[in-house]
């Protein structure tokens, strides 16, 4: 897999002229809250009629609200999404140093992945230095029920998610995946008991995994990280190194996300 580079320019062909307006209405009222429509097309230099549409559309889809004098504010998914770009920046900002830590003394991979509704998705990377090395860059997303982060995160979700998860038609990655949705759900009570999960050869015929969970500070786990590299340079004795490396990262991000 090859990562490219997006230009500005290319940027610049893509956007969406309507889209690219909201946001800059959305922007506004982040930083005026309540105004009129006319106010707010005067601040960003549009037509009150521009402004009425869009300030209209985002209301009723709870982006903006609307008080009694017809003036606007940022509305509860503006919030939502806030939170979780905060929440976000503060996992990434958190666990930076441990990772360079841990990939410097693992010389493989790391990574950081969090639960996106029915899948995990990469948030962080950091890459060994080997010419041999696997390449997941930072967005992929896969099932929650393969790989060491995947199952970390499934094992420790709610009842709902995991009931969600195990009925979808699972799908084999490789000869080793397991899809039978009883033997993975038999799999979680001792994945939460140890504290860590180590995959070998079930996402990739190449690779490993040895992954632990990251705890919010309500005691809730949304997100995992771990060191990731080829089959063929995991043995035993590393396998009990990296455990005890990751299980030590992951306390150290936790505790910065004020878990104890």
């Amino acid at each position: 897999m090859r990562l490219t580079m997006t230009t500005g320019a290319e940027v610049g062909r893509y956007s969406i002229q309507a889209v690219a307006t909201s946001l800059r209405v959305l922007d506004e009222l982040a930083h005026r809250p309540w105004q009129t429509a006319k106010e707010c097309a005067e601040s960003i230099g549009i037509t009150h009629t521009q402004a009425f549409r869009i300030l209209a559309t985002l209301e009723e889809s709870g982006y903006v609200q609307r008080n009694a004098f017809k003036k606007y504010a940022v509305g509860y998914k503006g919030f939502v999404l806030g939170k979780s770009a905060e929440q976000e920046v503060s996992l990434i900002r958190q666990a930076a140093s441990i990772m360079d830590q841990l990939t410097e003394r693992t010389s493989e991979n790391v990574h950081i992945v969090r639960r996106d509704g029915l899948e995990r998705i990469v948030v962080d990377v950091r890459e060994s230095r080997h010419r041999i090395r696997l390449v997941s860059p930072i967005g992929n997303r896969h099932p929650l029920y393969i790989g060491g982060t995947g199952l970390v995160i499934l094992a420790h979700s709610p009842n709902e998610v995991i009931d969600a998860v195990l009925a979808q038609s699972l799908q084999r990655f490789s000869q080793h995946t397991t899809v039978d949705p009883e033997l993975i759900r038999q799999m979680l009570p001792k994945i939460r008991s140890d504290g860590y999960h180590i995959a070998i050869q079930d996402f990739d015929d190449d690779a490993f995994s040895v992954a632990g969970p990251i705890w919010n500070a309500d005691g809730t786990v949304d997100a995992s990280l771990c060191v990731t590299g080829p089959v063929m340079r995991f043995d035993a004795q590393k396998q009990s190194k990296y455990t005890a490396l990751v299980l030590d990262a992951c306390k150290l991000v936790s505790a910065g996300l004020g878990h104890y």
